[in-house]
């Protein structure tokens, strides 16, 4: 689990923030719709006031040596020899996509495909190396343990989980979320109203995806026990959302309040079926979907946020 630092915003009132989720985009895959992920990297670019979260599987990750290669799925035009550096390759990739928003980023998370990349080839230091690229201050690995071979097992890991540790104390600018449970907040400092914080809650979600209830009972699972206003998840490769309303009253009993908790399922930009192009989820049946990612805007002194899918 990673605590993800608080993040600030200076508003006016009334004024709407977007908070846009970006998860399964599966770059380096052939049925990928990149054209589409260009457009809303364009599209926060020019937003004034926003933030973007990821939640994983924003690369394919999948090479000649996974079970899962697929060689009819690589992309055109990429030369193959980048299969030799493939963790590297598809981190460069993703960085570029990334680097017009970078300023924006607030923090990235890990998914499957990720994960099982930068495990099988230990490769981890890519992801950090990609986290100081969007000019986060990440844990200090890239350079200092992951590449000091000449130290013993036994030293990398003591000076590993010493950079760690430090890295912990730096203030918020620790954009990994991880692999699992991340959690960060939103304060938003609105003119002549005062401070609102919203807690984010993200993990990139698990499941087959073949059912409508796996994507609501998935957000329900995480809304029991995740402590946040905005739960983000993603695997599912369908649009979802559940909201969770809980009836309580102020410290002195003498007004009521509601408290909302949102949850919502990233959807995906891999084109589930496309002509001439056999891909995993495919052949899984998974159900077509929507292409694009949720865009969550929120009216802080309002209390009030609402999901958009174009």
């Amino acid at each position: 689990m990673e605590l993800g630092g608080r993040y600030r915003f200076k508003m006016k009132p009334n004024q709407e923030f977007h908070l846009y989720h970006f998860t399964d985009w599966h770059l380096l895959n052939k049925a990928c719709a990149e054209k589409h992920i260009d457009e809303r990297v364009e599209r926060v670019r020019r937003d004034p006031l926003c933030g973007v979260i990821g939640t994983g599987d924003l690369i394919e990750g999948i090479d000649y040596r996974d079970i899962r290669w697929d060689a009819e799925v690589f992309p055109d035009g990429i030369d193959v020899r980048h299969l030799d550096d493939f963790a590297r390759f598809s981190m460069d990739y993703l960085g570029a996509k990334l680097d017009p928003i970078k300023s924006k980023i607030l923090g990235l998370g890990l998914g499957n495909h990720e994960h099982v990349l930068l495990s099988r080839t230990r490769s981890w230091h890519v992801w950090y190396d990609l986290l100081r690229s969007l000019g986060r201050t990440p844990y200090r690995i890239a350079d200092e343990t992951c590449r000091a071979q000449d130290l013993s097992a036994k030293k990398r890991y003591e000076k590993l989980t010493a950079d760690v540790r430090s890295a912990r104390q730096w203030a918020p600018g620790c954009a990994n979320l991880g692999a699992d449970l991340g959690l960060l907040d939103l304060v938003f400092d609105v003119k002549g109203k005062g401070e609102y914080v919203y807690r984010v809650c993200t993990h990139h979600g698990y499941g087959g995806a073949r059912s409508a209830g796996t994507v609501i009972n998935q957000i329900v699972h995480f809304l029991n026990f995740a402590d946040a206003h905005i739960t983000l998840l993603g695997h599912q490769h369908q649009p979802g959302e559940y909201t969770v309303n809980t009836l309580g009253a102020d410290e002195k009993l003498s007004r009521l309040r509601s408290h909302r908790r949102l949850g919502v399922v990233g959807s995906t930009y891999l084109a589930t079926y496309q002509n001439g192009v056999s891909s995993y989820a495919g052949r899984k049946g998974h159900r077509p979907t929507l292409l694009g990612n949720p865009i969550i805007s929120i009216k802080p002194e309002k209390g009030e946020f609402s999901v958009s899918w174009n």
